[in-house]
């Protein structure tokens, strides 16, 4: 009579060594990855972004071009002063963007006064003042400007009667595939009250060779997206970089004077620079 043999069972098991080296190379696979997944995160919430800043740009194109004297939307949104809304871009172009789409906030966003009151006018707590966009227009298409100084790599001609600017229509534009319109403005930061333009719709970039590594960081959000941010032209397109692409001193061979001298690497927000 044939009787089958079965293997017996084995007691065997893993040793808590070796479920630790499992657990290890488990945690091991995860801290490699879990970068790459986190950056790949934000590679597409910066593409929505930029999404974001194209159609921006194109509904503002769309409105300059409607108006008589082709006009550039203009800046009511303060950074320490009485906001005008009327005049902002954010109410100009609301029309033609729809307040409703979210395209006028940036997915990585994560500033707290969107939320959270930024200051009341007039000290009134009946009248926050909160955050109405993650992007910000160039204050040379708002404002009139003295002529800057002339840097090394490109001669300009510039008013030699007084002001020029401000560079706020289309036909102004000389360089409009050189020329930012708009940036990401800073998010803002409750510890540090020197960022005081979270709730603003402009910056300044006329006054950041006086402190070309700080001024910048007060207004822009320069490392938004893996160490960069997206940077929007006046021809549309919408480029990500590192903000020394777009702006850049030579601190070595410049001084601010008086009078100023100063040489730029870059300068793609002076429309008479562009480069």
């Amino acid at each position: 009579m044939y009787v089958p043999r079965y293997p017996r069972w084995s007691n065997a098991a893993f040793t808590l060594v070796e479920l630790l080296v499992v657990v290890a190379i488990i945690a091991l696979l995860i801290s490699i990855l879990l970068p790459t997944l986190n950056n790949a995160r934000e590679q597409g919430r910066s593409v929505v972004c930029a999404s974001n800043l194209r159609s921006l740009m194109t509904v503002a194109l769309l409105y300059a071009e409607n108006d008589p004297f082709e006009q550039i939307p203009s800046a009511g949104l303060m950074h320490g002063g009485v906001d005008q809304p009327l005049k902002s871009w954010v109410v100009q172009l609301a029309e033609l963007y729809g307040k409703g789409t979210g395209i006028a906030r940036c997915p990585s966003d994560h500033s707290p006064y969107w939320n959270t009151p930024w200051s009341f006018v007039d000290g009134d707590p009946n009248q926050p003042v909160y955050r109405k966009t993650s992007y910000a227009s160039n204050s040379f298409t708002v404002y009139s400007y003295p002529p800057p100084p002339e840097p090394i790599e490109c001669q300009l001609q510039l008013d030699k009667f007084g002001n020029r600017g401000p560079y706020n229509t289309l036909a102004m534009i000389y360089r409009p595939f050189a020329t930012v319109y708009m940036v990401e403005i800073a998010e803002g930061d409750p510890s540090n009250p020197d960022t005081d333009f979270p709730t603003a719709d402009h910056v300044h970039p006329e006054s950041w060779f006086a402190d070309p590594e700080l001024a910048p960081r007060r207004e822009l959000q320069l490392e938004r997206h893996i160490k960069r941010a997206n940077y929007a032209y006046f021809d549309t397109h919408v480029d990500r970089l590192e903000f020394r692409q777009t702006y850049w001193l030579d601190e070595a061979q410049s001084t601010i004077g008086p009078p100023p001298y100063i040489v730029w690497r870059h300068n793609q927000y002076d429309p008479e620079v562009g480069f």
